[in-house]
């Protein structure tokens, strides 16, 4: 059964590494705190960060990291992946 994902929420280390895949598809979890930020999981189970935007009229996706799988480990914490996205997005409007 298909998970329904459309809302954004603020996604949280403690939920996200808990987030179930689907065995139909991959879905995307849209963070409120940063737009153009989701956290697609994927049917494998793993959690990849995603730059999702429009550029031109059409949409475009940059897979940039993975969720870490500790706090301290190795991916990115929700948190950081915000940061990278900030800053992308600063530089973007400077450019």
């Amino acid at each position: 059964m298909s998970q329904n994902h459309n809302k954004k929420i603020q996604i949280k280390y403690e939920n996200a590494i808990n987030y179930k895949p689907d065995a139909d598809s991959d879905y995307f979890v849209s963070d409120l705190l940063q737009n153009h930020l989701k956290l697609r999981v994927l049917r494998s189970g793993s959690k990849v960060w995603v730059y999702d935007y429009i550029y031109r009229g059409k949409r475009k996706r940059h897979t940039f990291g993975t969720l870490a799988k500790e706090r301290k480990g190795n991916g990115l914490t929700p948190a950081q992946a915000r940061d990278l996205i900030h800053s992308i997005c600063l530089t973007a409007s400077r450019a």
